[in-house]
């Protein structure tokens, strides 16, 4: 959707979060059509829990953002990657 849908739940939404799956490694790399496949990977399940905490407050915010949308956020270390994701999304919506 061009532009989101600040402050409101849109086709993304999801009310939990997938499991985490990092490290993927598929051996061998390029099997022939007889050859097994060795698949490995790391799988963390329950990141969601970490943001359903602290899910009222993120809405607040992002609602806030959404009527003040000229206003400059103030970083905090403990913040730095969210507000470094929001920058590059921010980007990435001003190029579409």
């Amino acid at each position: 959707m061009p532009g989101g849908t600040p402050a409101a739940r849109n086709a993304a939404y999801a009310e939990s979060l997938p499991p985490l799956i990092r490290e993927l490694q598929a051996s061998p790399s390029l099997p022939r059509p007889d050859q097994p496949l060795r698949v490995t990977a790391r799988i963390k399940a329950g990141q969601d829990n970490i943001f359903n905490e602290d899910i009222e407050v993120l809405e607040g915010q992002q609602k806030n953002i959404a009527l003040n949308p000229d206003m400059k956020l103030r970083v905090l270390s403990i913040d730095s990657g969210g507000a470094h994701a929001r920058k590059i999304i921010e980007r990435l919506m001003a190029d579409a």
